[in-house]
C-alpha cells in the first residue's frame, strides 16, 4: 500500500526533476497493477470484521 501511495509522489517529483535539467533521461519502473494479494487481503480483512461482529452478537444473545 506503501508503494502505490508514494508512486505518485516519486513520478511528480521525478516529472519536476527532468523539466528543471533539460535532457536528463529518467529510468522507472511502475507497475502498480492491484495483484491477487491485494484482493485475498481485503477479503480476508473484510471476513474478520463480518465474522468478528457475527461473534459478539451471538455472545450478547448468550449472555442473555
Amino acid at each position: 500500500m506503501a508503494y502505490l501511495g508514494f508512486s505518485g509522489v516519486l513520478g511528480s517529483q521525478l516529472n519536476q526533476l527532468e523539466r528543471s535539467s533539460g535532457n536528463l533521461e529518467v529510468f522507472t519502473t511502475d507497475n502498480s497493477n492491484l495483484q491477487l494479494g491485494f484482493y485475498l487481503f481485503t477479503s480476508y480483512v473484510l471476513f474478520g470484521l463480518i465474522f468478528s461482529e457475527f461473534l459478539s452478537k451471538q455472545s450478547v444473545r448468550k449472555a442473555i
